[in-house]
């Protein structure tokens, strides 16, 4: 197996910081993104330790399967989806301790999105609306599912898709890293193919480009990641660049 990547975060149009954070290891085959949120630079710290500190214990797991702090929440989880699940959960409390011990951190707290390859198996996983989709055979599928408000209005059928994208209530989250003492993460093992493309994006692009155009810009570039980041980004600027975008393009081949 070869994986080819690509990524980039930009500030976008209307917001001086960038609070997302972007982490891709060829070594461990992991690949992530987070957009914190908090005031006076808050969601920064969060992103950025959310995404250094599941790396660290991802990789302690991956080398010590037996280590004391890999707790089975759920014994139908697999090996890697185990270790997964823990790491979350101690960068969760690690973060939520950072924001109850000083005043200006109050309230901070992070989504996370990532992918890693692990046995010829890719393991999807989130927290929040940051997402991954999957393109394949000319075919764009948001494999995770967004922990929103706007979300959860969709699937009980009170808001349409068109009404939840420009719903003054879009950006509010049901689940974040770092903002209570517990966190779920959803994780999906998935089959992956030769050629697959895996996308992974903090809301900065999903909330400026619809999926089809999202579609259309990959398979403009279908051999080129490097534009299918830049062409992405481009086009959420293009539309306004309200909030920080953040993309990684894998390729596996």
């Amino acid at each position: 197996m070869d994986i080819h990547y690509s990524y980039h975060t930009d500030p976008g149009k209307k917001r001086s910081l960038n609070e997302d954070a972007v982490f891709a290891d060829r070594e461990y085959q992991l690949f992530m993104v987070a957009d914190g949120m908090g005031g006076h630079n808050a969601g920064e710290i969060a992103s950025e330790k959310a995404l250094n500190l599941f790396q660290e214990f991802f990789r302690k797991g991956l080398k010590d399967k037996n280590a004391d702090w890999l707790k089975k929440v759920d014994s139908g989880l697999d090996e890697i989806s185990n270790i997964i699940s823990s790491a979350v959960k101690i960068a969760n409390s690690r973060i939520y301790e950072l924001s109850s011990s000083k005043p200006r951190y109050k309230g901070m707290g992070t989504t996370l999105a990532g992918v890693c390859f692990h046995n010829k198996m890719a393991y999807i996983f989130n927290i929040g609306d940051s997402r991954v989709y999957s393109y394949k055979d000319n075919n764009l599928l948001q494999i995770t599912e967004d922990h929103s408000w706007i979300q959860e209005q969709v699937k009980m059928k009170l808001l349409t898709d068109t009404q939840a994208r420009n719903h003054q209530w879009k950006n509010i989250i049901t689940r974040a890293l770092g903002t209570t003492k517990d966190a779920d993460i959803d994780i999906f093992p998935h089959n992956f193919a030769s050629g697959e493309i895996f996308l992974i994006c903090t809301d900065g692009l999903t909330s400026m480009v619809k999926d089809d155009e999202i579609k259309t810009i990959i398979e403009q570039n279908r051999l080129d990641l490097n534009g299918i980041v830049n062409n992405l980004i481009d086009q959420a600027n293009q539309k306004g660049g309200e909030d920080n975008i953040s993309i990684i393009a894998i390729e596996i081949i």
